[in-house]
């Protein structure tokens, strides 16, 4: 099957909805029948898709459905990076994201990189940043996706491209719950002068604190070596110095707990602890070259430990503080209801939490009903309002309302309740 989509428009097989950036008050995609034509399934099942991006660029994805995908239920979303020089459909061969033993329910997206390379490659001048935040705002508005379990992983230059440059973007590493680079190329710096290893500045500035990311690579990688160094004129990282970074970045303490696993094949180190341990997860395997590790080969499964750690640090289970300026205006992901209770939300700079509820009569508004078009911005007229202590927005009306409500009932059909932390 061969679609195409156009930001503010997706075309699948001639059925076309009118994108833009979703509602914010809407389930996106939820509630939306799976074109019949669409094929579920395993490797070599996905769908090619055709996508023209907001900068008006003509890109192209592969995109696996769960034999169980179910449009009235909201499924996690992975995206998954080819390494230099390959494409998505080698990506999904060689992950086996798409197999229903090691991934049974989440929608996986094998994009194909310009040039077949990523943002982050010494050689590449794409907006790949910006790619994946269209096809997230694409893919949400026409699918059933749950944005708290929206992930990135990668190979090579496609894990470089996922644990470094969209988990350093401070727009993407809100989107994105986890990541996972496997022999990773985390390039650094503009030439390789005075190029360090031990020491190399990572440039990062992540939107949020605790951002989890896990790692794998091989003690014996020679393209990217795992000690680091000069390569491409650039500068590699010494691996447990790039996730030594992460760590302090998320406030963490630098000295990992490390576990000897296969006979001491394996390193595991850990950083964090109590709600936070793990959160940062680096695997160092003896004898592995540059490659993904698969079944039986070189140790351990990167597929099935990556699924366990996405499904672990969502947005909504990882203790995470987004940065001040981080509001609606920049992409934020949508409070989604009635699907969704709990969800955090962050307008002008402050924090929210979402129910998909009905509101406690007794708590009068101090204002009358305002029509602002969508639940995302009667949350910014509270946001803005000192006295606001929560907004109700139900049959496209606000209403803004001091303190909190004193109960918030059980998820409700239309009643949308944001509370003002």
């Amino acid at each position: 099957m061969t679609g195409s989509i156009r930001f503010f428009g997706l075309c699948v097989l001639g059925l076309c909805i009118l994108l833009g950036h979703a509602d914010a008050g809407a389930s996106r995609g939820c509630g939306k029948a799976l074109n019949p034509r669409l094929k579920k399934g395993g490797t070599g099942q996905s769908n090619k898709i055709n996508i023209t991006t907001s900068k008006g660029v003509k890109r192209t994805f592969l995109l696996h459905f769960p034999d169980n995908y179910d449009e009235n239920r909201p499924h996690g979303l992975i995206f998954s990076f080819h390494g230099r020089t390959r494409d998505g459909a080698q990506q999904e061969s060689l992950s086996k994201m798409s197999e229903s033993s090691k991934n049974p329910h989440m929608l996986v997206v094998y994009p194909d990189g310009i040039d077949n390379q990523w943002q982050g490659d010494p050689a590449a001048t794409t907006d790949d940043v910006g790619f994946t935040l269209d096809m997230i705002n694409a893919l949400e508005a026409q699918y059933c996706i749950d944005p708290d379990q929206i992930f990135a992983a990668g190979q090579s230059n496609g894990g470089g491209f996922s644990a470094n440059i969209l988990a350093c973007d401070s727009v993407a590493s809100q989107r994105i719950a986890a990541f996972a680079g496997v022999s990773g190329a985390y390039y650094q710096g503009t030439s390789d002068a005075n190029c360090d290893a031990n020491t190399v500045h990572i440039k990062c500035k992540p939107g949020r604190k605790n951002v989890p990311v896990i790692e794998f690579h091989g003690k014996k990688d020679e393209t990217i070596p795992y000690d680091g160094g000069k390569r491409r004129n650039r500068c590699l990282p010494y691996i447990p110095h790039f996730m030594t970074a992460w760590a302090q970045r998320n406030g963490l303490s630098t000295r990992p707990t490390n576990t000897s696993l296969h006979s001491g094949h394996v390193q595991k180190m850990e950083w964090g602890n109590g709600s936070t341990k793990g959160i940062n997860t680096h695997y160092a395997i003896d004898n592995m070259p540059h490659t993904w590790p698969g079944d039986s080969k070189y140790y351990v499964n990167a597929t099935p430990l990556i699924m366990d750690f996405f499904e672990k640090w969502t947005l909504a289970t990882t203790p995470s503080a987004r940065t001040a300026s981080y509001s609606s205006s920049m992409n934020a992901p949508a409070p989604i209801c009635p699907y969704k209770n709990g969800q955090q939300y962050w307008s002008s700079g402050k924090n929210f939490r979402i129910s998909c509820s009905a509101d406690t009569p007794n708590t009068p508004a101090y204002t009358g009903a305002t029509m602002p078009g969508s639940f995302a911005a009667c949350i910014a007229e509270c946001a803005a309002e000192a006295q606001c202590g929560h907004a109700v927005y139900y049959y496209d009306r606000c209403w803004k309302k001091k303190g909190r409500p004193s109960y918030i009932a059980r998820a409700g059909d239309f009643a949308r309740v944001a509370v003002k932390n």
